[in-house]
């Protein structure tokens, strides 16, 4: 088919098969001429071929007291904080084009134009309002922290994997339950993503999760991106809905679209098939706000025919498996759908039904801190 120029494209078979033919029947070109030619017809070919193929980049962790910054080829994608608030978070998240893709207050005080309601969003992070009756979403209200205890792997190379253990503890010090979380980082030319697997343990006693809005993997994306009568800020699910009609919907995937800096960017957050209660509810906000939730389903169905509240049994784990892509475009420029398609091959089987000595088994092999688990991964 003609290019938009007239032109027939050239294919990169078309450039190894091409045959050179010399000008006139009465001067040949000599055959090791010949030779020197079409090597160097093959290795321009082979130059085009490497161009059309996305580039696999290299991702560096670089481990600290508090924290491990993820790099991508040496520029910065995110840090994992230990502690933001009451609990773990990832702040700042730079996405595929270098911005800052999630809010940065509280990390940092809101500059003009940028909100600073809820401060307890902070980037991204997990955590629910009620367990056991404490709230772990809010903060300054008296509820209880998630204390991180240690790193179990920390690693660089094709991905960069972040395993940590923490312990959830209400106000009167005492531990309610404990998650094991892995976030897998990666990126393309033009994609960054982290998955992020949470394994929730029973440890001490039984473990109620209340039917409360207010949970559990929250993203607050940059205040650029909200949606309102002044912005481009657009938010869609895999259902069609769109804007505030993606709240309290059950569905696999939610993308958060808007502008920052005139350019076109968004983030989608994946729901894995394996994941407790799939597919996951929607705390949805335009202002800012996307969080899965599988427990408020009283307050997103409207009804108190709903009980959405889970007893997690002494012993048991629950497990919920995310995908957060940060992405250049829409969600059809950026073929969100079709790498939700690719995500929900992944077999996460293996820790979707697992006791909590099953898990704390698993995890006692990866332990190491994050120096340790480091020296040559990054390299």
């Amino acid at each position: 088919m003609p290019t938009p120029t007239g032109r027939m494209p050239v294919r990169v078979n078309d450039l190894l098969s091409i045959q050179i033919l010399p000008k006139s029947t009465h001067t040949p070109i000599h055959s090791e001429t010949m030779r020197y030619l079409l090597s160097f017809i093959r290795l321009i070919a082979a130059f085009v071929l490497l161009a059309s193929v996305a580039r696999a980049e290299h991702l560096e962790v670089e481990p600290g007291e508090d924290r491990v910054t993820v790099k991508v080829d040496g520029k910065l994608f995110a840090v994992y904080l230990t502690e933001s608030g009451t609990r773990p978070a990832v702040w700042p998240i730079l996405g595929p084009t270098g911005k800052e893709m999630t809010r940065a207050f509280p990390h940092r005080p809101a500059s003009e134009g940028q909100r600073s309601d809820h401060p307890w969003h902070r980037s991204v992070w997990f955590a629910h309002s009620d367990v056991n009756g404490t709230d772990f979403w809010h903060e300054g209200r008296g509820g209880g922290i998630v204390k991180h205890q240690k790193f179990l792997q920390v690693k660089g190379g094709k991905q960069a994997v972040i395993v940590a253990a923490n312990d959830w503890i209400n106000s009167d010090d005492e531990r309610e339950c404990s998650d094991i979380r892995s976030l897998t980082f990666g990126a393309d030319q033009y994609t960054r993503w982290i998955d992020f697997d949470i394994t929730i343990l029973a440890i001490d006693k039984d473990v109620v999760f209340g039917d409360s809005k207010n949970g559990c993997l929250g993203v607050r994306a940059a205040t650029a991106m909200k949606v309102d009568a002044e912005s481009d800020g657009r938010i869609v699910n895999n259902l069609g809905d769109v804007n505030k009609e993606t709240w309290g919907k059950k569905a696999s995937w939610v993308d958060y679209q808007g502008l920052i800096a005139d350019e076109a960017l968004g983030i989608a957050v994946f729901n894995h098939q394996n994941s407790f209660r799939f597919p996951t509810y929607w705390h949805v906000r335009t202002y800012g706000l996307c969080a899965a939730n599988p427990f408020g389903v009283r307050a997103f169905e409207n009804s108190d025919d709903f009980d959405g509240s889970f007893t997690l049994s002494k012993g048991d784990t629950i497990s919920l498996f995310y995908r957060i892509i940060l992405h250049t475009g829409d969600d059809d420029e950026a073929n969100i759908h079709q790498r939700f398609l690719r995500y929900a091959k992944l077999d996460k089987t293996s820790l979707a039904s697992v006791t909590a000595d099953e898990r704390l088994e698993r995890a006692s092999g990866q332990s190491g801190s994050p120096a340790a688990a480091d020296k040559t991964a990054s390299k």
